[in-house]
């Protein structure tokens, strides 16, 4: 495996959680007990695409202390990275820009390994693989299959049909398929804040006012960020 260069970009992450150091090796050895949180766990490149050319990898640290890492490639010729290696912040993210630099070229259906090694003062914590596959064509891409049972007449008789429906009913069809596009999106806007509600609530344990229920353990906000980071990634991907 050989280092890729680039640089990294750091975004906040909430800060409510509070977990405890976890029992680090002594050696360089990978303590099993520390997991590592990345999305998304493989990259898809296609060569018609060209926006697929660029992925992003996203780090998670829900940690009380600085997480350093390292993205090393076995296929370096073909990838940019931007910051193979750096800090992770306690209870944050950072994102890691991968692109692809002979998507047009192939060779196609080759599947190419990242390794992603996580450091905690200076000593191996944890390792992750993530593979990279390239592909000629996004699977929306292949071609439609064409309607079977229907005969040219049916097929020219739903044409002419077509053609007669008035303007404004085709506007009105425009504007509620805008609509539903936009539907997903406040969709996942409500859920990250119902997930940022959740990760404000206090922990187990915790003397509040707050009825029992209210009180979540560690692990429930560890999986609720997880969930938040993700829904982050996809609404400012969309």
């Amino acid at each position: 495996f050989c280092p890729c260069p680039g640089r990294s970009v750091r975004v906040c992450y909430p800060k409510q959680m509070n977990y405890s150091r976890p029992h680090l090796p002594t050696s360089l050895g990978i303590d099993k007990r520390l997991p590592v949180f990345v999305f998304p766990e493989e990259l898809s490149f296609f060569a018609s695409d060209e926006s697929s050319h660029k992925q992003v990898l996203t780090l998670y640290n829900p940690y009380d202390f600085t997480l350093q890492y390292h993205v090393m490639c076995n296929a370096p010729q073909k990838y940019s990275v931007v910051d193979a290696k750096g800090n992770i912040d306690a209870h944050s993210c950072i994102d890691v820009v991968v692109r692809h630099k002979q998507a047009g070229d192939g060779p196609f259906d080759v599947t190419d390994k990242f390794r992603l090694d996580i450091y905690a003062d200076g000593k191996l914590v944890s390792r992750k693989h993530i593979p990279a596959t390239l592909t000629s064509s996004a699977p929306s891409d292949a071609p439609q299959l064409k309607p079977r049972g229907r005969s040219p007449i049916y097929q020219e008789a739903r044409q002419q049909e077509d053609s007669c429906i008035p303007s404004q009913l085709l506007a009105a069809n425009t504007a509620q398929a805008h609509r539903e596009q936009q539907t997903p999106v406040v969709l996942l806007l409500v859920l990250a804040s119902f997930c940022v509600a959740i990760l404000f609530l206090p922990l187990e344990g915790t003397p509040t006012s707050l009825p029992e229920y209210l009180h979540i353990s560690v692990n429930q906000k560890l999986i609720v960020a997880f969930v938040l980071g993700m829904l982050t990634m996809v609404i400012l991907r969309s």
